[in-house]
This record gives structure tokens, sequence and C-alpha cells, in this order.
């Protein structure tokens, strides 16, 4: 009920906020028939443009073709290079990334041409963001130190926190939560001293994020709730589905999966109204990822193959990986087919999940490669030539970059994997007679042996069938493998929480 009550308090304030930004627009476009068809006119164009990006990029784009062409007409080289950039925002919103790539580069020659060095920092800082979104890790941070390096030219400049923000959003990805802190904190000191609501709250959101990770819900959800408040009263839809989408995403890991639905399924709504393909993939994604987990909590009584909850985790986690699949969203597409192919194991399909595996594992590899890593650790080491303790940072990064290229690939043996199976199956049993003269111990026990061990067992043991013994070299064997040693490592995780729970209740 209570959940309920809260969507209906919550919808006034979204719509409030759109309300605003939708009011601001229309003050200008009042205002731009009384505007002189001179170079004033085409900042006030580009102002209107920059504030569809928000709310319709299809009419952003509209008012920056009308800025190019009047900058044209007054031969006005700064304007036409302005334009262009803005028309990159635009289509980059619309997750047409290979445009906003084209018109960042040709803005970017436009710009150096003009010496205009604060715009071609400013060109960088897009261009990495979009390469972010496509998961190419190496690219962003090229782009993103380039920014920074002639942002910090200038002194104080605030732009230089945007790309500060940039560089932690690569780390984050990467997995590097102490680098990510590191950058988050500086571009929050900037954005703080310089008052930007906007900025505070996007980055406070992103903190969050980092908190989260370290399993500090509590403080994400004070940074999460924070940043909505902000983006609800500044009238950025955009915005605020972000951060429902993260709010849900807390509320998976505290396991109140009401409220994270409710947190998801708004910002799906949000995202769908605003036709941001992106958010829709992650929207759709985050949903189905909490049915799939409702399905698997031990406190579930409605299993099954069949049930609802599986049904709509596959549902929303097929369109969450087809759109990935669309736009080339990489990153979230593995995440999500990972969460599929746990899906269609539930429901028994199992040469579904095979299939999503096998594709999964492939981008993995294709995104997350030792050549990626290398390419990361050469940026940095070229970033920290410029910075303090030059010879130490050297070392320690050249070190790192000759682990990363003298490590092997490590085959996979079907007969490690059975027989890391069968102690695991072992130890599950031992567990399990142990407990039976606990009683309440036992029923949290079949609840996780029902739940989260029978997933992957049935999974390892779908798998398995499809092994060809006859030809062992067959190369779809070694994907094979690499699939049940996924599932093994989760199965293994969910065994060592059992012992530590009996660890501590002593059973």
């Amino acid at each position: 009920m209570r959940i309920s009550c809260f969507i209906f308090l919550l919808l006034p304030f979204l719509l409030l906020g759109q309300t605003k930004q939708q009011a601001k627009i229309d003050s200008l476009l009042v205002e731009l028939p009384r505007k002189q068809d001179d170079t004033l006119k085409v900042k006030f164009l580009h102002e209107i443009s920059f504030a569809y990006s928000n709310l319709n990029p299809d009419e952003g784009v509209k008012y920056s073709n009308v800025a190019l062409a009047l900058s044209e007409k007054l031969d006005y080289p700064k304007g036409i290079a302005a334009s262009i950039a803005m028309l990159a925002v635009n289509y980059n919103v619309k997750t047409e990334y290979g445009k906003a790539i084209a018109l960042n580069q040709k803005a970017l020659a436009q710009y150096q041409k003009l010496k205009d060095k604060r715009s071609v920092a400013s060109i960088y800082a897009n261009v990495s963001e979009i390469y972010l979104g496509l998961s190419k890790y190496p690219e962003a941070l090229r782009n993103s130190f380039e920014a920074l390096k002639i942002y910090e030219e200038f002194k104080k400049d605030p732009n230089t926190a945007q790309v500060l923000e940039n560089i932690g959003h690569v780390y984050y990805e990467q997995k590097k939560y102490n680098k990510t802190k590191k950058y988050y904190s500086q571009a929050l000191d900037i954005y703080n001293e310089s008052g930007s609501q906007r900025d505070i709250a996007r980055c406070m959101g992103n903190m969050a994020r980092v908190f989260q990770s370290g399993k500090e819900y509590q403080k994400a959800l004070d940074y999460l709730f924070s940043a909505l408040k902000t983006n609800q009263d500044l009238g950025m839809p955009n915005s605020v589905q972000g951060n429902m989408a993260n709010i849900g995403i807390v509320y998976i890991k505290l396991k109140e999966y009401e409220k994270a639905v409710h947190y998801h399924s708004e910002a799906l709504r949000i995202s769908e109204e605003l036709g941001f393909k992106n958010n829709i993939a992650i929207n759709n994604g985050n949903l189905g990822n909490t049915y799939l987990r409702m399905e698997m909590d031990p406190k579930n009584v409605t299993i099954g193959k069949n049930s609802n909850n599986i049904r709509s985790a596959i549902h929303h986690l097929e369109n969450a990986v087809a759109i990935c699949k669309d736009i080339g969203f990489s990153a979230p597409q593995i995440e999500f087919s990972e969460n599929l192919t746990e899906a269609y194991t539930l429901a028994e399909n199992y040469k579904m999940a095979y299939s999503t595996l096998k594709s999964s594992i492939l981008l993995r590899d294709s995104i997350f490669s030792k050549q990626s890593q290398i390419e990361l650790s050469k940026l940095e080491t070229k970033r920290d030539l410029s910075l303090k303790n030059k010879d130490i940072i050297i070392k320690n990064k050249e070190l790192e970059i000759n682990q990363l290229e003298d490590e092997n690939d490590r085959m996979l043996y079907i007969s490690g994997i059975l027989i890391l199976f069968i102690v695991i199956f072992t130890i599950v049993r031992y567990l399990i007679k142990q407990m039976r003269s606990h009683d309440n111990a036992m029923a949290k026990l079949i609840r996780i042996q029902s739940h989260e061990i029978r997933g992957p067992i049935a999974s390892i043991l779908g798998l398995s069938q499809l092994f060809n013994f006859n030809k062992p070299d067959d190369p779809a064997n070694k994907e094979l493998i690499e699939g049940i040693n996924i599932l093994a490592n989760n199965l293994d995780e969910v065994v060592i929480q059992v012992i530590n729970d009996t660890k501590e209740k002593k059973i």
C-alpha cells in the first residue's frame, strides 16, 4: 500500500519537472521571432537546441540546423563549428552514435583551425562520452585525457569537472572503484565550489554507484534521493529516470524487490516517453533482473519454469539485449545476456541458455580483452608523465603493462570442471546432513538449494550434455567449458555463503 501511495505522490513531481523544462523552451521560442539575423541569434538558437536535447532531441536537431544555416549565411566560422557540435550533442542523445562522432570530428577540425583551445577540449570530452557508451574504453580515456590536458592550462575551468567525471566513468566500468571514487570526488568538489545544482545532482548520483559497489547501501540511497529531488525541481526527466534506475538497483541489493520493481518501472516509463533507446534498454534489463532475483530469492514460494516472475524476467531481458545489439551498447548487453542465461536455465530452456551464454562470452572477450587493458595502462602512463613523482609512477605503470602482456591464455579442461562440480556437490550434501538437527537452519538451506544451487546445477548438467566427447578438440567444447566454469563459480559463491552462515550460527 505504501508503494502505491508513493507512486501517486511522485507523478506530480515528474510532470512538474517536465513542465518547467518545457516552459523554459516556450519562453525561448516566444523571444526567437524578435531576434535579428545576427551572431546573437545563432547563440540563441544554440540555447534552444540544448534545452531540447534533454527533452526532445529531434527538435534539438531542427534548431541546430537552423543555427548552422544562419551561421553559413553570416560567414560566422565559430557559429558554424558550434552548430555542428550542437548537432552532435542531440544525435548522441538520440543514440545515433556514428553521426555524433562524425559531427564531433568535423567540429573539432573547425575549432582547431580557429585555434579555440577550450572548444577543442569540449569536443574531446563529448567524444569521450560517446565512446564510453559504446564500451570503447581506451578511446574514451584517450579523449578525456586530451581534454583534461587542455583544461588544466586554464585556472579553475568549470569544464574540468565534467572531464574528471568522465574519467571516473571509465574506471567504474572497469570496476576500478578506488580510481573511480578519486575522480568523482575531485569533480564533486569543483561542482560544489561552482554551485551548479544540476552538475552536483548528476555527480552525486554517480558517486552513489561507488557506494553501492562497496555495499554502503544507505549512503548510496541518501545520495540518490538527494539527486532525485534536485533533478525533479530542475525539470530534468532524463536525469530523474537515471536516479530512479540506480535507486532500484540498490533496492535489489537490499532484497526489497517490490520497491525495486516500482523504481525500475517508473524509470522505464519515463525513458519510453523520452524515446531514448539506451535508457530503454537499461531499464528493461534492470526490471528483468529484478524479476529474476525475485524468483531466485529463498523466500519465494511461487517457483517453477512457467512462473510469472520467470516470464517477466525473460520478456524484459530479451527486450534489453535486442536494443543493446541494435545500438551497439556492448557492456550492458553482456550483463543482461548473463542474466537472460540464468532466466532461460530456470525455465529449463537449455538451448537458448547455451546460445545466449556463448554470445555473451564472445562479446566479453572482445571488450575486456588484455589488449584493451594494456591500452588503458599505457594511456594512464602517458597521463602520469606530466605529473609529479614521474620515475616511480612510470615504473609502476610499466610493471602493470608487462604483467598484462606476459599473461598467457589459460586452457580449461572438462575433467577439472567435473571434479570441481563433484567436490562442490559433496560439500553441499555434507552441509545438508549436518544441518538436519536444526529445523530452521535446514529449511533455509533447502530454500537455498532449490533456488540458488538448482539453477547452476541444472545449467551445468544441461551444458555438459552438449559436450562433444567424440571430438574433444571441437572449438565449441572450449566455449561450453567456459560456460560451465562461470556457472561453477556462481555455485561456488553460494556454497561459500552457506559455509559462512554455518560458521556464524555454529550449526
